[in-house]
C-alpha cells in the first residue's frame, strides 16, 4: 500500500511541475503579446497625431494663403516712374535706414522707412527693411505678411524673399510651413 501512495504522490508532483511550467509559459507569452499590442497601439497613436498635425498644417497654410490673396487695390495700381531725384533720395534713405537698424535706432528707422514708402510704396528694398524691422521687434506675424505680399505682388521668383519668409516661419515655430517655403 505504501507503494501506491508514493506512486500517487509522484503523479501529483509531475502534475504540479507541468502546471508550474505551463503557468510560466502562459505568462511569458501573455507578456510578449501585451508588449506587441502596446507597440501596435502606440504606432496607431503616432499615425493619428501625424495625420492630425498634417491636417492642422494644411489648414493653417490655406488660411495664410487666403490672407495673402486678399484683393489689395493699393498694390494693384501700376508703378509710377520715379524721377532721378526721387531715386537718389530713396538710395540715401535706404543707406540711412540700414545704418539706423545696425545701431538699433528702430523708431528713427521706422520713420525713414515710412518716408521712403511715401515716395515709392512698391519699393522692394524698403518693404524688406520694414519686415526686418518687425522681426527685430519680434513682431513676426507682421513680417510674415509683408514677406508674403512681396512674393505675391512683386517678384515670386526671388529666392531671397523665400529665405526671409522661411526663417520668419521658423521663429514662429511653423516648421512644416517653413519647410514648404524652403522647398519652393
Amino acid at each position: 500500500m505504501s507503494f501506491i501512495l508514493i506512486y500517487q504522490l509522484l503523479w501529483v508532483e509531475v502534475l504540479l511541475f507541468v502546471a508550474g511550467i505551463g503557468y510560466i509559459v502562459f505568462h511569458t507569452f501573455h507578456g510578449v503579446w501585451a508588449k506587441y499590442m502596446h507597440v501596435q497601439a502606440s504606432a496607431l497613436t503616432r499615425r493619428k497625431e501625424r495625420t492630425k498635425s498634417l491636417r492642422r498644417h494644411t489648414m493653417e497654410q490655406k488660411r495664410v494663403e487666403v490672407q495673402t490673396r486678399r484683393a489689395d487695390v493699393s498694390l494693384n495700381i501700376p508703378k509710377k516712374k520715379l524721377k532721378a531725384s526721387e531715386k537718389q533720395a530713396l538710395e540715401a534713405l535706404t543707406k540711412n535706414i540700414k545704418a539706423k537698424l545696425v545701431v538699433q535706432e528702430y523708431e528713427e528707422a521706422r520713420a525713414a522707412i515710412i518716408e521712403g514708402l511715401i515716395i515709392d510704396r512698391h519699393n522692394m528694398d524698403l518693404n524688406i527693411l520694414l519686415a526686418q524691422l518687425y522681426e527685430k521687434e519680434e513682431d513676426f506675424e507682421k513680417a510674415e505678411i509683408l514677406f508674403r505680399d512681396l512674393l505675391l505682388h512683386h517678384d515670386p521668383e526671388k529666392a531671397g524673399i523665400y529665405i526671409y519668409l522661411g526663417n520668419n516661419l521658423i521663429h514662429q515655430n511653423k516648421h512644416n510651413l517653413a519647410y514648404d517655403i524652403f522647398k519652393k
